[in-house]
């Protein structure tokens, strides 16, 4: 597998090319990455998709009573004052 990047600079009226190869050490870097990248992409999409079941099919079933919360809240607090 062969990269090569082409640089163009333009400089007034000239264009200057210049050439780019990976060394080889690059190039295993990459095919690491690229490997480590697919073993890992298909746990990532199936805890992706257990999550996004979970949250769909809990969406709405948790009914919270924000003023009753409150004023637990409230007797609590007042509680602590009072210790």
């Amino acid at each position: 597998m062969e990269f090569k990047f082409d640089l163009q600079r333009f400089k007034g009226n000239q264009t200057v090319n210049n050439s780019y190869t990976p060394t080889e050490y690059e190039l295993e870097l990459q095919k690491a990455s690229s490997d480590y990248a697919n073993a890992v992409i298909p746990n990532a999409y199936y805890l992706n998709d257990t999550a996004r079941k979970l949250l769909e099919n809990s969406l709405g079933i948790v009914q919270a009573d924000l003023g009753v919360l409150n004023k637990q809240a409230q007797k609590k607090r007042l509680l602590s004052w009072t210790l």
